[in-house]
C-alpha cells in the first residue's frame, strides 16, 4: 500500500496546480486575444484533477471505492486525457499554420488561435469516439476494478491501451513532430533575419538626412569659385556664408535650374551627420536650413545674392545674430532678400533631437508608439530583426512538453505490458504526468513578461 502521506502531497499538488492553471490560462487567453482554447483546455484539466481529488473521500484507497464511483473514475480519466490531447493538437496546428504563413514576421496575432471549424476533430470527435470505444471495453470486460493504487484503473493492463496509454499517445507522437517541425521554422526564420541584419546593417541607424557633400564643378564656373563656397556644413565653418566671401567674389547668382538640380540621396555614414547636428548647436552654427517636408532626401541649395544686395544683408544679418537666442528671424529680412534664403532649418535640429527622444522612450518604454513628422504612428523598419514574441515560444515549448508528458503517462503501462506483470504498478508515470498536466501551463507561460506582469498585481 502506498503512504497516505504521498497520497495527500498528491491531493495538495492537484488542487493548487488546477488553481494556477486557471489563472495562467486566463491571462495567457486575454493576452492572444483567444479564450476557446485555454477554456477547454482548463476544463479537461478540471476533469481529471477533480475526479482524482475525489477520491480523497475514500482515503484514495481503491479498495474503499465503491464501483459505482470507480467505473466514472476510470473512464473520465481516459475522456479527460482525451479531451487535453485534442485541445494541445488544435493549439498545435493552429501555431504551424500561423507560423507558416508569417514566416517572416513570426509574432503573435490576434486570430493565430482564432476558432475554426475544423478544430471540432481533434476536440469534439476524437474525445467522443476514442472515449465510446473505451467504455465499451470497461463495461464489457468488467475492467474497473480496484488495485493498489491511488485511482481505480482498467485491469486487465492491455485495457489500459483503449485510454491515455495508447490512444492518447498514438495522437501525441504524431503532434510532437509538427510541434518541432514548428520550432525548427522559427528558429530558421530568425537565424535568417539575423544574418540579412547584419549583412545590410541596422536600418535605424539609417537618417533621411545625410551630410551634404560637395557638388563637382559646373561647365562655365571660374576655377576659384569651388574652393571658396561650399555646400557641405562642417563643425569647422558656419553654416551661413561670410560676408567677407560674397565681397571678395563677386559672383552673380546661381540659376534656379542648377540649384534644383543639386540633391543627394541618403548616407550610410550616419556618424558625420550626428556630427554635424552636434555642431549646428554651436553659436557659429545656428540657422535655418530650406528644406521642403515633401521630399526629405532632397535640399534646395541656397541663391546668393548680387553685389549691389550685399549691404542690406550685412545688416540683416547682423539683426539675425542679435536675436540669437530668441531664434527667431528678423522682421527686416525679406523672402526677396537673395541672402535670406541662406537659412537653415530649425525645425530640423528639433526633428533630430525630437528623434534621441524618442530612442530613449522606446527603450524605456518599448510599447510606446513613435510618431513621423506629420503625428502618425511610425511604422517600423522593414530589415530590422525578427521579433519573435515570447507568447509564441512559449506556446510551442508547451505543445512539446504536453506531448512529451502524454507519452511519459504510458511509460509505466508499456513497462508492466513487457515485464508481465500481472499487477500494475501501484505509482508509475501516469501520477507524475497527472501532476505535470495541472503545472505546465503555469511553469511555461508564468514567465511569459505579460503574463507575470499581472500576477504581479501589487507591483
Amino acid at each position: 500500500m502506498l503512504p497516505f502521506s504521498l497520497k495527500v502531497a498528491w491531493f495538495v499538488l492537484s488542487v493548487t496546480g488546477l488553481v494556477g492553471c486557471w489563472v495562467v490560462l486566463m491571462i495567457f487567453a486575454k493576452v492572444v486575444g483567444s479564450m476557446w482554447l485555454p477554456l477547454l483546455y482548463c476544463l479537461g484539466v478540471t476533469l481529471l484533477q477533480v475526479i482524482f481529488c475525489l477520491g480523497m473521500i475514500w482515503h484514495m484507497d481503491p479498495f474503499l471505492m465503491p464501483k459505482a464511483f470507480c467505473i466514472p473514475q476510470t473512464v473520465m480519466f481516459s475522456f479527460g486525457s482525451f479531451l487535453l490531447t485534442g485541445v494541445t493538437a488544435a493549439f498545435t496546428f493552429s501555431t504551424a499554420r500561423t507560423i507558416l504563413r508569417r514566416t517572416h514576421n513570426p509574432s503573435l496575432p490576434n486570430s493565430a488561435l482564432a476558432y475554426q471549424h475544423i478544430y471540432l476533430i481533434p476536440v469534439a470527435v476524437f474525445p467522443i469516439v476514442a472515449s465510446a470505444c473505451q467504455i465499451t471495453a470497461v463495461v464489457k470486460l468488467d475492467a474497473a476494478r480496484p488495485s493498489d493504487d491511488m485511482h481505480c484503473d482498467a485491469q486487465p493492463i492491455w485495457v489500459r491501451f483503449l485510454g491515455y496509454a495508447g490512444v492518447s499517445v498514438a495522437v501525441s507522437i504524431p503532434c510532437f513532430f509538427v510541434a518541432a517541425f514548428t520550432a525548427w521554422k522559427l528558429i530558421k526564420a530568425h537565424n535568417d533575419s539575423q544574418r540579412s541584419h547584419r549583412r545590410y546593417g541596422n536600418a535605424s541607424n539609417m537618417c533621411s538626412l545625410p551630410p551634404l557633400q560637395e557638388q563637382p564643378l559646373k561647365c562655365g564656373e571660374p576655377p576659384d569659385y569651388q574652393s571658396d563656397i561650399h555646400t557641405e556644413p562642417s563643425s569647422a565653418t558656419s553654416p551661413g556664408l561670410s560676408m567677407s566671401t560674397l565681397q571678395a567674389h563677386n559672383r552673380t547668382a546661381l540659376s534656379p535650374d542648377m540649384s534644383a538640380q543639386r540633391f543627394h540621396l541618403p548616407s550610410e555614414e550616419p556618424l558625420a551627420l550626428q556630427a554635424w547636428i552636434a555642431s549646428s548647436d554651436s553659436p557659429t552654427a545656428r540657422g535655418d536650413d530650406l528644406y521642403e517636408p515633401g521630399t526629405p532626401t532632397s535640399f534646395i541649395f541656397p541663391r546668393f545674392a548680387s553685389p549691389s544686395q550685399v549691404s542690406s544683408a550685412k545688416d540683416s544679418w547682423a539683426a539675425f545674430t542679435e536675436n540669437d537666442d530668441r531664434r527667431a528671424m528678423p522682421d527686416d529680412l525679406s523672402d526677396s532678400d537673395a541672402v535670406s534664403s541662406l537659412r537653415w532649418a530649425r525645425d530640423k535640429d528639433l526633428a533630430s533631437v525630437t528623434t534621441e527622444i524618442g530612442k530613449e522612450l522606446d527603450e524605456r518604454h518599448p510599447n510606446s508608439t513613435r510618431l513621423d513628422r506629420n503625428g502618425q504612428p511610425r511604422q517600423p523598419r522593414s530589415n530590422s530583426p525578427l521579433n519573435l514574441t515570447p507568447a509564441i515560444w512559449r506556446l510551442v515549448l508547451f505543445q512539446m512538453a504536453f506531448f512529451s508528458v502524454e507519452i511519459l503517462a504510458a511509460l509505466s503501462t508499456v513497462i508492466d505490458i513487457t515485464a508481465h506483470n500481472g499487477k500494475p504498478s501501484p505509482f508509475g508515470t501516469q501520477h507524475v504526468a497527472l501532476i505535470l498536466a495541472a503545472w505546465g501551463p503555469c511553469v511555461i507561460f508564468g514567465h511569459t513578461p505579460a503574463i507575470r506582469s499581472r500576477l504581479m498585481f501589487w507591483r
